[in-house]
């Protein structure tokens, strides 16, 4: 009696052969699923409000004199840049650590010029901004957060946008 595969026993796929598991497998997700992470997606989409809200567009609009000349328009599509990483939870939901930037001075201005685009905002934050900036990058302590904490700056933020 001939034996038949295993997959129609099983439910396995049959690996072609040549392939690894790993090119068999499914493809990882981007993004998590837990209550927290979906609660921190909604954190960046309030930010990005807030920020367009009160920077009335890319920040970098007020200082063409200081931008390149192929960098002195700035596109239709408006993104909150964190100054300080996301993965700090201290500073991930502070107005005060986003402004409102084009998608191309974002993505293509910032990493190109650096050193100018930190000096504009240094320019833009005044001096107390770029004070309470450095504080928060200079800031290597952990600072855990529950779902509670996620929930209750994302009451904050709501509040904020229909505030202001």
């Amino acid at each position: 009696m001939k034996r038949s595969p295993l997959c129609s026993k099983t439910g396995f796929k049959k690996i072609p052969k040549g392939a690894t598991t790993l090119t068999t497998r499914s493809t990882l997700r981007n993004s998590g699923k837990s209550e927290v992470s979906l609660c921190k997606k909604r954190i960046q989409a309030l930010l990005r409000q807030n920020a367009i809200k009160r920077d009335q567009g890319c920040v970098l609009r007020h200082y063409t004199d200081l931008l390149p000349s192929n960098y002195s328009e700035c596109d239709e599509i408006l993104q909150a840049e964190h100054l300080h990483t996301r993965g700090a939870s201290g500073s991930f939901g502070d107005m005060r650590n986003v402004v409102c930037l084009c998608r191309r001075h974002h993505i293509f201005f910032k990493p190109q010029h650096s050193q100018l685009y930190w000096e504009i905002i240094e320019r833009h934050l005044g001096p107390e901004g770029w004070a309470w900036y450095k504080r928060v990058r200079d800031d290597h302590k952990a600072y855990p957060m529950r779902i509670f904490d996620w929930l209750k700056l994302e009451m904050e933020l709501t509040q904020q946008l229909k505030n202001d």
